[in-house]
């Protein structure tokens, strides 16, 4: 099924929802305290000046900060599957 046309179902990948019941699930949540987002700076703020001052390790960092940001969600999804009071697919967990 070709769902380029439809607005409904590529609205719902835009917003990060991955499914018609998730999004039923967690559309009125207002979450507050969801933490820093890591995602973007997790090398830069953990690493000396002196190796941000080398070209070649700048250039690295991104596909550092990818890996490492993979590897903390995982250990979060880890968490959540034995936590019993929320869904295994909850996604905003600190």
């Amino acid at each position: 099924m070709d769902t380029r046309d439809n607005a409904d179902v590529n609205l719902l990948k835009y917003k990060d929802f991955d499914s018609l019941e998730e999004q039923s699930r967690e559309v009125d949540w207002d979450l507050k305290n969801k933490g820093h987002n890591y995602h973007d700076d997790l090398i830069q703020r953990s690493t000396s000046r002196y190796l941000q001052r080398n070209p070649n390790m700048v250039e690295f960092f991104p596909y550092l900060n990818k890996l490492l940001s993979f590897l903390i969600d995982r250990v979060k999804y880890i968490r959540n599957f034995n936590n019993y009071a929320v869904d295994r697919d909850y996604k905003n967990i600190n």
